[in-house]
């Protein structure tokens, strides 16, 4: 997996428990960036909280691109990773606890804005197939979220 933005780690992890301990030491643990994200909870305006979010770690979990960090289109490995973004919902506590259910979940996280959730899926898919697994899984949560209010 590729990590950019104001990340302190640039390479390429290869274990989903390597994965966690860079999360959990170079994000939740750094006081800079959980200040970031106090301020841009308690942020007032939409452009506050953008120019907030673009300070914040930004991480491409698909895959790793090697070396260029600004290409697109040069996957070199890739992880069978999705990120999922559920924004804006009424409940973060309540969707993060249904979504920390599915067995394919391996991380839940409230967002840095407080108001949605972003979990880390693992697929059984090659490359060519990401887009249709990630459309899939969205669905797939639809109804694990919404069919049983």
């Amino acid at each position: 997996m590729g990590l950019y933005q104001n990340f302190k780690y640039y390479g390429s992890i290869s274990s989903i428990e390597e994965f966690q301990e860079i999360i959990i030491s170079g994000v939740l643990d750094n006081d800079n960036i959980q200040l970031k994200v106090e301020n841009l909870r308690s942020a007032n305006t939409d452009e506050q909280r953008t120019q907030i979010k673009k300070t914040l770690p930004a991480i491409t979990l698909a895959g790793n691109f090697g070396d260029d960090r600004t290409a697109t289109h040069t996957l070199a490995d890739y992880t069978g990773l999705i990120q999922v973004d559920i924004d804006d919902v009424e409940d973060p506590e309540l969707v993060k606890r249904k979504v920390s259910t599915d067995p394919h979940v391996i991380l839940c996280f409230i967002s840095p804005s407080g108001k949605g959730v972003k979990a880390v899926v693992r697929v059984n898919c090659d490359q060519s197939q990401h887009s249709e697994a990630s459309e899939q899984y969205y669905n797939y949560l639809e109804k694990i979220l919404y069919e049983s209010r």
